[in-house]
Parts: structure tokens; sequence; C-alpha cells
């Protein structure tokens, strides 16, 4: 499945960004409020191999058309 670009730099910013900085929880809030990401999602972003963890229900708002 490919990931829509916008949500792959959002997590690669998210990524840099400073933990807990302005930057930080506005990227978070996107990702949870358009995206649908939950906290054990965004912290799959912070494994040693960092990966996109989704829902079947989100397919349709993070799959590129």
């Amino acid at each position: 499945m490919k990931v829509k670009k916008e949500v792959k730099d959002l997590c690669r910013q998210l990524i840099k960004a400073d933990k807990g900085s302005d930057e930080f929880r506005n990227i978070q809030n996107t990702l949870q409020r358009k995206y649908g990401f939950t906290t054990f999602s965004l912290l799959a972003l912070f494994y040693k191999e960092p990966f996109i963890e989704y829902e079947p229900e989100q397919i349709p708002l993070i799959k590129e058309k």
C-alpha cells in the first residue's frame, strides 16, 4: 500500500521535532484528528525501525489514490 505523501511527511516531521514543543503537538494533533492516528500508532513512529501502524478503517484516510 502506498501511503499519502502528506502522511509520510508529517510522520517524518514528528520524529524530528523536539518532544513537547508546539510543533510536535501541532503535528501530533493533525495526525490524530485528520488521519485517525492513536497514541499507539504514534509510538510506532519512534521504534528503532519506525513504521506506520493503522486500522482498516483508516485505509481511505492514509492510502494514496
